[in-house]
């Protein structure tokens, strides 16, 4: 099966080929774009193009910790951490902002925390 053919499945034939896929019966409550993208993962995976060994202990920790608590990802709060910087490109203008444990600022306005 190719990764190009996925879209033009229906329904049930995505439901089919991601179950034999994944080994598994998938939720009734996963969504078509769901199962598209997991599909096509579990496809390049196979194919040799899946996760690199730095992406995949990530991943492992990340479920590792998960089954310990699964509130976990709610309990790391942000992702940003003091002294992140970022910046966004709209059209034609650019925005810089940075983080501090007392607030952030973006294009020269303060935001408390």
């Amino acid at each position: 099966m190719l990764v190009e053919n996925i879209g033009s499945m229906t329904l049930e034939e995505l439901r089919v080929h991601w179950a034999e896929a994944w080994g598994r019966k998938p939720h009734a409550r996963i969504g078509r774009t769901m199962l598209e993208k997991s599909l096509a993962f579990k496809i390049r995976e196979r194919n040799g193009k899946g996760l690199g060994a730095e992406q995949q202990a990530r991943q492992d920790k990340l479920v590792r910790d998960y089954k310990r608590s699964p509130a976990c990802f709610e309990e790391r709060g942000g992702a940003l951490r003091p002294g992140s910087a970022l910046s966004a490109c709209t059209r034609a203008k650019s925005t810089a902002s940075s983080s501090s444990p007392t607030g952030s600022s973006m294009a020269g306005r303060s935001i408390q925390a």
